[in-house]
C-alpha cells in the first residue's frame, strides 16, 4: 500500500482518481480523507469524509474519521454526534479503540483526539 511506504502524495493522486471512476463509493472518499488528513490539510480532509458519510455503503471507519477531524478543526459538538454514528455501528470505536485504530492505520494523533470524543461521550 502506497500509504505504507509513506508516498502520501502519490497515494493521494491514486485516491482521486478513484473517487473520480467511482464517486459514490464510502471507501473511495474515505481513503482520499484520511491522506488529506496525513497531509495537514484538514478542511479538504472534511469534505471528503462528509461524502463518504452520505454515501449508502459508508462504514463505521468513515464516521470515526469525519469525527476526527472535527475534532481536530475544533467543532466538538459535531465531532462527538459523529463518532457516536461509528460507535452504533461498531462498538469497538468506543471499548477497543487501539486495536480498530491500529487496524485502520490510524496515526497517534487520530487516536488521540478520538480519544478526547470517548471522553466526551
Amino acid at each position: 500500500m502506497l500509504y505504507n511506504l509513506k508516498r502520501i502524495k502519490e497515494a493521494l493522486r491514486d485516491a482521486e482518481k478513484l473517487c473520480e471512476v467511482s464517486p459514490q463509493e464510502s471507501s473511495n472518499q474515505n481513503n482520499r480523507a484520511f491522506l488529506l488528513f496525513q497531509l495537514e490539510q484538514y478542511e479538504d480532509a472534511e469534505t471528503s469524509w462528509q461524502k463518504a458519510v452520505e454515501l449508502k455503503d459508508v462504514e463505521s471507519l468513515a464516521f470515526a474519521g469525519y469525527a476526527v477531524v472535527l475534532e481536530q478543526l475544533h467543532r466538538p459538538i459535531e465531532a462527538a454526534k459523529q463518532y457516536r454514528k461509528a460507535i452504533d455501528i461498531d462498538i469497538r470505536w468506543e471499548n477497543d479503540l487501539e486495536v480498530i485504530a491500529r487496524e485502520c492505520l490510524w496515526t497517534e494523533e487520530m487516536i488521540e483526539l478520538a480519544k478526547g470524543i470517548i471522553k466526551r461521550l
